[in-house]
């Protein structure tokens, strides 16, 4: 659901093709996954709230709100937009 989500904003914001990234560290039992696009420009910020009837735009607050930690890499002319998960059973 979390790369749908940010595979998603890369096809929505840009005319760009995109690379998703899969590691799985066993020592750490995490999963670490990022969706690259050629696109130097960051995303809009997580917005505090929101306008009642809004459809869009929740992506990165849902993210954020389940993943470890998430992120963002920009380069000259790319940018990975990265999140952690982790695997350990409660």
């Amino acid at each position: 659901m979390l790369t749908s989500e940010l595979v998603t904003n890369v096809m929505m914001h840009t005319t760009d093709i995109c690379v998703v990234s899969l590691t799985f560290d066993p020592s750490e039992r995490s999963v670490l996954v990022g969706v690259t696009d050629a696109s130097p420009a960051r995303g809009a910020a997580i917005e505090p709230e929101r306008v009642a009837g809004d459809v869009g735009g929740f992506g990165l607050r849902l993210v954020d709100s389940i993943a470890v930690r998430w992120g963002c890499e920009v380069g000259v002319d790319s940018k990975t937009v990265w999140f952690e998960l982790d695997t350990h059973e409660p």
